[in-house]
């Protein structure tokens, strides 16, 4: 019988209480469209039953898109928001004093420890200044030491060329005009590069190659009499890098066996020490006065060179062009930057992403994959968490990959999703649909997923909070990179079905846009995790088997499995896991054993999508084996049943306040006692028992 009531009872209280009717979420679930697709292709994309989509956003596909959110990854030069998005600037302050030569930053220490300058305010600026210095002297500002990228990333089509770099210094020079020779020199202001060459076979032969790009030498008529600051060029000369010394890939890890036939050689700019450095030193003494240093900056010139020159111009450019969409109701995101990998590219894509809010349109967001990379000692994801601040963190990690390293592994995307997890709890994550073979049809790189490794990687970013899934890439396409071949993909070019899409079609899909999903987008990763590996004749790798109220176990000869542990939102005794077999080959039987170790008499224990329904009693345990199909994950429930539902077939006492929140059904002859309020936003199912 269901029960509503209000009922009082000296100072004992039931409350029926109405539940909120919000608008529906939904758990978003897409993929990456290419350009050029057919009908077919996108006759099955509706098949799929997806809500999300990565398309381009114009007249020819606005009626496709309607039945979709879409994230608009637009693929012409007219589109402002990507193109000032895939600019580069930077700007890097002189009075940071990083003394770890082997870290990024910008620097005034010699070998021997001295530190050249001092910090200062001038004119209301702190900077770097030559106060302390009697004669000229290196090293008054070096650094930061970091990777550029060779070419412009852009996703229009458009002729691959160089970066024009222009740097700049904005400084300042106190001194007496009437003693000062104008002549005398104050400053050499230089553009310097630095890159590693690494002998994998001899490392006597390591050693770092140093490049000016660019110098000038200034002079007392240079700065301004009454002090102020100014900008520093060098007379409109820009700097690139020599693509055929670096081949354009933009990873920043290059063999020169375009140089030589041993390819154990390698150049890097990606090593601690090594990149780009903006340097000045100081050529005066005593009395030529003092400099001051504010900051450098660098700027390429098809795209920020124009945001430096007429900031309006460009800010009304990049805002009429989101106007122009204001009645797509359905673009949730603007496409910034695919895959951003220099420190260059962050500050734009920041910019842009405020000027398009500032209107109203919807916020950018790219996908990163430098997930767990030091790039010239420091993290790189972390410098573009802190710059970018996205409204949605979204990362892509490939792990079907023919290097199969710790690196880039199936085994590295804990690491990485945890990394991501303590950047933006519910990142997004874009699983690899995708592998590449020549026209040999050997693969190249990564290799085409089956459905259970699909699954796998889906399962194990959703154990770690992961609130949305882009698979990468729908449909089959020719590419051109190593002397061609096939990027293999969920469907062919034609829209025929691989077994990916019967996966995401039958199993993922349904689930993510039904209770898993809906419960998933109200829970919390809590940061904690179980991970356990066995492989016979091997020993175990990965954490401990348990945490807080689960052991896990597995008696079979090769296993990994892996738990994340989730909390309902505002409701931190609504307990939940989410296990998963990271085993695409085989089935693997898990024991779980699961205690309550609460001040409950009864806390329920539940597979959220169906299965296991029981109740563990006050100080008990117990043990459930679990079959995992490969690749497969289930979330579970475990929570006090008076809170947040299940079966109580424990008599049980309330005090105080306490609010039921889903279901409860009263059963084996049990009795619920109610002293003080109980407030029921769910139904009570007496089948066997009473309350009183």
């Amino acid at each position: 019988m269901f029960y509503y009531f209000l009922f009082i009872l000296f100072a004992v209280s039931i409350t029926a209480v109405a539940q909120d009717q919000t608008s529906e979420t939904k758990f978003p679930i897409g993929a990456f469209i290419g350009y050029d697709a057919g009908q077919g292709v996108l006759d099955s994309y509706d098949s799929l039953a997806l809500n999300t989509v990565v398309w381009h956003a114009d007249a020819g596909t606005e009626d496709f898109l309607e039945k979709y959110d879409v994230m608009a990854f637009n693929l012409n030069s007219t589109d402002w928001i990507n193109h000032y998005a895939t600019a580069s600037y930077s700007k890097w302050e002189s009075e940071e004093n990083q003394t770890d030569t082997f870290k990024l930053g910008v620097k005034h220490i010699l070998s021997d420890g001295t530190i050249v300058g001092q910090v200062a305010t001038w004119k209301n600026k702190l900077c770097w200044s030559s106060q302390g210095l009697t004669g000229p002297q290196d090293s008054l500002v070096y650094g930061p030491h970091y990777f550029q990228a060779k070419i412009y990333r852009r996703v229009y089509p458009q002729i691959v060329n160089p970066i024009e770099f222009t740097a700049r210094f904005r400084m300042a020079l106190d001194y007496d005009p009437q003693e000062a020779n104008p002549n005398d020199p104050v400053c050499k202001i230089k553009v310097m590069y630095r890159y590693f060459y690494w002998d994998k076979n001899n490392s006597a032969n390591n050693h770092y190659v140093d490049t000016i790009f660019l110098e000038k030498t200034l002079v007392i008529s240079d700065f301004p009499q009454n002090g102020n600051f100014k900008d520093f060029g060098f007379d409109n000369q820009t700097y690139t890098y020599d693509v055929e010394l670096f081949p354009p890939k933009e990873t920043g890890r290059y063999s020169t066996d375009l140089l030589q036939p041993d390819t154990n050689i390698v150049f890097s700019d990606w090593f601690p020490a090594t990149g780009i450095q903006y340097c000045v030193d100081w050529l005066g003494n005593s009395s030529t006065g003092t400099l001051y240093v504010d900051y450098a900056e660098v700027y390429d010139n098809d795209g920020w060179n124009e945001y430096i020159l007429n900031p309006q111009r460009v800010k009304d450019s990049i805002q009429a062009y989101t106007l122009s969409y204001s009645d797509w109701d359905n673009i949730k995101f603007w496409y910034a930057h695919d895959e951003p990998r220099s420190i260059d590219d962050f500050i734009p894509i920041r910019t842009v992403d405020s000027l398009v809010r500032s209107v109203g349109g919807a916020p950018l967001i790219t996908h990163f994959w430098e997930v767990n990379v030091n790039k010239n000692g420091d993290p790189i994801y972390q410098h573009f968490y802190n710059a970018v601040q996205p409204e949605k963190l979204m990362l892509n990690a490939y792990p079907f990959h023919l290097d199969t390293s710790e690196i880039g592994g199936l085994g590295s995307l804990v690491i990485k999703f945890q990394q991501s997890h303590e950047l933006q709890p519910g990142f997004f994550y874009v699983p690899q649909a995708f592998g590449r073979v020549n026209l040999q049809g050997q693969v190249w790189g990564w290799y085409l997923p089956d459905s259970s490794e699909l699954k796998s990687i889906t399962m194990l970013a959703l154990a770690f909070g992961s609130k949305g899934i882009m698979f990468s890439d729908y449909y089959t396409y020719w590419y051109n990179s190593n002397g061609g071949g096939y990027l293999q993909a969920i469907v062919d070019s034609l829209g025929i079905p691989s077994e990916l899409w019967h996966v995401i079609h039958n199993n993922l899909a349904p689930r993510l846009k039904s209770k898993l999903g809906k419960t998933l987008l109200s829970l919390n990763y809590t940061g904690n995790y179980i991970n356990i590996k066995y492989d016979e004749g091997f020993p175990p790798k990965g954490t401990s088997n348990n945490y807080d109220y689960l052991i896990l176990n597995c008696l079979d000869h090769h296993y990994h499995l892996h738990t994340g542990f989730l909390e309902k939102t505002e409701q931190s005794e609504n307990k939940h896991f989410f296990l998963c077999n990271l085993r695409s080959d085989a089935i693997t039987n898990a024991r779980l054993t699961i205690s309550n170790k609460t001040n409950y008499e009864n806390v329920s224990f539940i597979n959220i999508e169906g299965g296991i329904d029981t109740t563990i009693a006050y100080g008990s345990s117990i043990t459930y084996e679990e079959s995992m199909l490969p690749g497969e994950g289930k979330l579970y429930k475990v929570s006090p049943v008076v809170k947040f539902g299940g079966r109580l077939i424990y008599s049980e006492t309330t005090s105080g306040t306490q609010t039921l929140h889903d279901v409860m059904t009263i059963d084996n002859n049990t009795t619920l006692t109610i002293n003080g309020t109980y407030n029921c936003e769910a139904d009570i199912i007496i089948k066997n028992g009473n309350i009183v």
